[in-house]
């Protein structure tokens, strides 16, 4: 992944991403990128040398479907196989105290 600031109009990181199980989804907040694929979410600080650390793993079977950064909180969706139903979770990050 290329990190691009349309300001300077050049490309300022160029960032590794791992494999992904589904579709790479991302989101950014700040300084920080968050990517998921599809079974981890990664929180990437494109301006630091040691940029990526392993925030989440889904501890069950399932998908996660998307994550997005909304009012100071990540959200993620999940979706799980249950009974022959597919359910729907969304998870929200705890707030920082």
């Amino acid at each position: 992944m290329e990190v691009f600031d349309r300001n300077l109009g050049e490309s300022i990181a160029k960032i590794p991403l791992s494999k992904a199980f589904s579709k790479h989804k991302l989101t950014v907040a700040g300084n920080m990128i968050y990517h998921t694929d599809g079974y981890n979410i990664y929180q990437i600080d494109y301006q630091s040398k040691q940029s990526t650390k392993l925030i989440f793993t889904l501890p069950s079977q399932g998908t996660i479907k998307g994550i997005e950064f909304h009012e100071g909180k990540l959200l993620v969706d999940v979706i799980k196989p249950i009974n022959n139903h597919l359910f729907q979770l969304k998870y929200e990050e705890p707030a920082e105290h």
